[in-house]
């Protein structure tokens, strides 16, 4: 996961989104202090999962 500005997001819209859909969670910070998250639309795209050891 990497944290952005929405200002970097906004001045490099497209690379992000690329990033996001190979599988990297993105979080935006908004100037107010508010976050969300981009994520792929396919959750099986993430670059991680989780690993559980039963």
């Amino acid at each position: 996961m990497i944290e952005i500005t929405e200002k970097e997001l906004n001045e490099r819209k497209d690379y992000y989104e690329d990033k996001v859909e190979s599988g990297t969670v993105v979080l935006v910070k908004r100037s107010n202090g508010a976050k969300f998250m981009m994520v792929p639309q396919d959750p099986g795209d993430l670059e991680y999962q989780r690993h559980t050891d039963i």
